[in-house]
């Protein structure tokens, strides 16, 4: 991930690269919480947190996967 992250990444998109990764390997968590806790703990507003992920899955670097219940 460093690899990837010193050449294609802004500050930005690995900072919430690296909080993503660490709140989804603890637990798993509605969208709305992830991007909310996101928002908090990165100090992005909730529309840039969805913005970056969005990017960063553009660039295939995370890959969320959404489900109704």
């Amino acid at each position: 991930m460093k690899v990837i992250a010193s050449k294609d990444l802004t500050e930005p998109e690995l900072a919430i690269l690296k909080e993503a990764g660490r709140i989804l390997s603890a637990h798993s968590v509605r969208y709305d919480s992830f991007v909310e806790m996101m928002s908090r703990n990165c100090g992005y507003n909730i529309g840039e947190v969805q913005l970056i992920l969005y990017m960063l899955s553009k660039k295939n670097i995370l890959k969320l996967i959404v489900r109704a219940e």
